[in-house]
């Protein structure tokens, strides 16, 4: 009277062909069925029930469920069932959802009795609350969050990432904030600003800022950093320091007219004049001490004092942080000291680690050498350890070298009493006084109101231009390869009216030049100039530069000529070996031709006769 069906996956059993009127249906009935069509295991009482009221009711039971398989069961880890929206922020105290445990697996079963292994075979991973998690769970797995932040679950442990953080130094407290937290409420500044009770902090939280990122966060639907208080910076005292007017250290150079620069003139050496104002020391002071945000002091150190006192020629005054010059010389500024000195050192070399050196008052001594191309300048004495190489150095007083002097006919050695140095060679020499060269003077151009020595170990002139007041003394003069060397010794009155048309000529160029350049500064000259005419007048400023230059030479020979014409008449030329064929010696204006070698002589001028004689050296 009635049958059962099995399923093609035999996971269920179900009535089917049931004939109504073949009497009443019983359990038995059901069980035989089953049986019948093989089925074993899942036997569903309640479906057999439910059949068996369907057909006393005289309803069809066909397809009413009598059996049913189970299918085999997955590992599953452990999760959670949220009780938010897990990509926005819970706040302390929130229920955030509940930790719902792994699933172990299992082996389903057909209702003919197969069996079914899960596809795999694993122990679920549990899902842990440490501590210090920003959470806390129940028995019943129950999570609250005990501070502000977004919930994490990584490698299972689950975590609140805080939203609110203290800086490293304690100094500013910043929080993330979003336009909605985790179950939907809406975030305020009073909201954010509870958060920092349970912390202790004491820093007011600025609510203003905060509100400002809480419209930015609805507005660009995105979290908004902002700091929500801050504590108190400490304010270090500053140290005290003294400051002058003049500048310290090097500068880069001087810029000249025509806007290139000059990296010689880098001002290491300072001059002043007697009263200048040298500087000032500003005195240290205390420190402000700061608060962190939990209200904690932070020190703040004091400055410190300076030990900085006056050296030679300083007026300090009565507080002791006012100076000025004594006197005209030299400023030399260390850490510890200031002075005005009248003798200008230099360590090393005068080159572009120093600048050039130029001192209205005082002597320059110098460790080193003079390298090409730098300017020393003093109104005293200079001393030069090494050498001058190519450059221009002028004092009113002596210049000593006890290196050689170098120029390559660029350079100018100047000074208003005696020059000395061991020796020579393509230099040009100016003195008021004295020349003194030990060894040798070699192709080189010197003039001088006193004498030219070079009665040295070797006291050797080899070519150029000697030209002298008092005489010259040497060893040796030219060389038997026939170098030209000119000696010319005296006064010259030819000379004299030479340079005086010279300088005539000199003045009247300059004076044609100046009525186009006139005496403007050459640089702002330049700027005014049209770009079309700037070459040509480049070009004046330059002629104008030379000759300025030539008539400063020539007024200076004027100038020797015309020196105490007594003491030149007993002018002599004295050379202790050899004054080789085919040098040129003249004596007052008067030319003697060396012919042939000359030996242990003295060359003079007769006034008796008029003439030129050559006596004896003795």
């Amino acid at each position: 009277m009635i049958r059962v069906r099995i399923d093609d996956d035999e996971m269920r059993a179900v009535v089917s062909d049931t004939v109504m009127d073949a009497g009443a249906l019983g359990v038995e009935h059901l069980m035989q069925a089953l049986d019948e069509a093989g089925c074993t295991d899942g036997i569903d009482h309640d479906g057999i029930t439910k059949a068996i009221m369907l057909h006393q009711a005289g309803q069809n039971p066909d397809g009413t469920v009598v059996a049913k398989g189970e299918p085999a069961v997955e590992p599953q880890d452990g999760t959670i069932r949220p009780a938010g929206k897990l990509s926005l922020p819970f706040f302390r105290g929130d229920s955030i959802g509940q930790l719902v445990p792994g699933v172990q697996p299992s082996v389903g079963f057909t209702v003919t009795g197969g069996r079914i292994p899960p596809k795999k075979i694993s122990s679920p991973k549990e899902l842990t609350v440490e501590e210090g998690s920003g959470l806390t769970v129940d028995e019943k797995g129950m999570l609250t969050a005990t501070e502000y932040g977004l919930l994490q679950v990584e490698g299972g442990k689950v975590r609140l990432k805080p939203l609110l953080a203290v800086s490293k130094d304690a100094l500013q407290v910043e929080v993330v904030v979003f336009d909605r937290d985790a179950l939907g409420r809406k975030i305020t500044p009073d909201r954010v600003a509870a958060l920092t009770v349970p912390m202790k902090i004491v820093a007011k939280v600025d609510k203003q800022a905060v509100a400002d990122a809480l419209v930015r966060a609805e507005f660009e639907k995105r979290p908004i950093k902002v700091v929500a208080c801050r504590g108190r910076t400490p304010v270090h005292g500053g140290d005290a320091f003294f400051e002058s007017p003049f500048t310290s250290g090097l500068t880069a150079g001087k810029v000249l007219e025509d806007g290139s620069v000059d990296y010689s003139e880098r001002g290491i050496v300072r001059s002043v004049a007697e009263g200048d104002f040298l500087g000032r020391i500003t005195a240290q002071n205390s420190g402000v001490p700061g608060m962190d945000v939990f209200g904690n002091s932070i020190p703040a150190r004091d400055g410190k004092a300076l030990a900085f006192k006056a050296g030679e020629n300083i007026d300090v005054s009565e507080d002791g942080l006012v100076f000025h010059a004594l006197t005209s010389g030299m400023l030399v500024i260390s850490d510890t000291v200031i002075a005005v000195s009248e003798v200008c050192e230099i360590a090393g070399d005068i080159s572009f680690s120093t600048g050039n050196v130029r001192m209205d008052k005082g002597s320059v001594v110098i460790r080193g050498s003079i390298r090409e191309g730098f300017i020393v300048e003093s109104a005293g004495n200079i001393v030069v350890h090494g050498s001058i190489e190519g450059a221009q150095v002028s004092a009113k007083g002596d210049i000593e070298v006890r290196g050689g002097i170098t120029m390559m006919d660029k350079g100018l050695v100047k000074a208003g009493g005696n020059i000395s140095a061991m020796f020579a060679a393509n230099a040009v020499l100016q003195a008021r006084g004295d020349i003194i060269i030990t060894n040798e003077i070699v192709n080189s151009r010197l003039f001088c109101n006193g004498r030219v020595l070079a009665a040295g170990s070797k006291g050797k002139i080899l070519g150029g231009d000697i030209r002298s007041i008092m005489g010259v003394e040497a060893k040796e003069i030219g060389s038997h390869l026939g170098v030209v060397s000119t000696v010319n010794v005296g006064c010259n009155l030819k000379h004299n009216e030479e340079l005086r048309t010279e300088k005539k000529n000199l003045q009247a160029v300059l004076e044609k030049i100046g009525k186009v350049v006139g005496d403007e500064d050459p640089g702002e000259l330049l700027a005014k100039t049209p770009e079309s005419k700037r070459e040509v007048m480049a070009k004046l400023i330059q002629i104008k530069v030379r000759a300025e230059r030539k008539l400063a030479e020539v007024e200076h020979a004027i100038e020797a000529d015309k020196d105490d014409i007594c003491r030149r008449m007993n002018a002599r030329i004295r050379v202790s070996k050899v004054i080789h064929a085919g040098t040129d010696i003249t004596l007052y204006g008067k030319g003697m031709p060396v012919r042939k070698d000359l030996k242990h002589s003295v060359i003079y001028f007769d006034h008796e006769k008029g003439g030129i004689s050559v006596g004896s050296f003795s």
